[in-house]
């Protein structure tokens, strides 16, 4: 179960600082924020993206990312 929510938590997680960097970046693709910076806001919205990965949609969320990353294997 600890491994199955660890999982979930890096998959969030991983999501999360995507989107920050998407958000982030500018039209000629270079860095709005030093990467610290970026780390620091990941951190302060972890406790959201935990309360997602517990909840019934993000459990949902993290059955189709374990099935994309099979799919991904092939």
């Amino acid at each position: 179960m600890l491994n199955r929510l660890l999982i979930a938590f890096v998959a969030c997680v991983e999501r999360t600082q995507a989107y920050i960097r998407a958000l982030l970046h500018d039209k000629h693709g270079t860095w709005q924020l030093p990467p610290n910076i970026i780390h620091e806001i990941a951190r302060c919205l972890l406790p959201d993206v935990v309360a997602y990965c517990e909840s019934e949609e993000g459990k949902a969320e993290f059955v189709k990312w374990q099935q994309d990353q099979e799919k991904s294997k092939v």
